[in-house]
């Protein structure tokens, strides 16, 4: 069986979402082989990691690989707007193709503060062929567009 990549980028303060995203993936698509790839800074400690790896490996077919970023040596986005609700490793995901292996062909970009509540094969299966990315907008964009 295929497996599906799924990326998530955090920092000290996202950790615990994070592990509650990956544990709602988990249970959610049994059977299906998941590696979880989290980009993360020097804020992530080494329990921070072993937790989410804990979450993560006591469901068959599901792994972990962690990514650390130097933010000395990776200058992300120095004139970025961050803040409570952007934060540097929100920008993480924007450099993917340079910072996951050439290996893999296809990711699922997952935000640490979501919840599964089905099987994400459909979306998984999704035809991107003459696509780079597909996206799915933020529903409160969405909500906020209406008033």
């Amino acid at each position: 069986m295929e497996i599906m990549d799924i990326v998530a980028c955090t920092d000290k303060w996202f950790v615990m979402p994070t592990g509650v995203m990956m544990y709602s993936v988990c249970v959610n698509n049994p059977g299906v082989n998941i590696v979880f790839h989290v980009i993360h800074d020097d804020s992530v400690t080494y329990k921070d990691r072993r937790d989410l790896e804990e979450t993560v490996t006591v469901f068959d077919g599901k792994s972990i690989t962690f990514y650390h970023i130097d933010v000395t040596k990776f200058p992300c986005f120095p004139n970025a707007t961050t803040g409570t609700a952007i934060t540097q490793a929100s920008y993480y995901r924007l450099m993917l193709s340079e910072i996951l292996p050439k290996t893999i062909r296809k990711v699922l970009y997952l935000d640490g503060d979501i919840i599964v509540r089905h099987s994400l094969l459909p979306l998984w299966n999704t035809n991107l062929k003459d696509y780079a990315v597909g996206t799915v907008p933020d529903i409160i964009e969405i909500e906020s567009k209406e008033f």
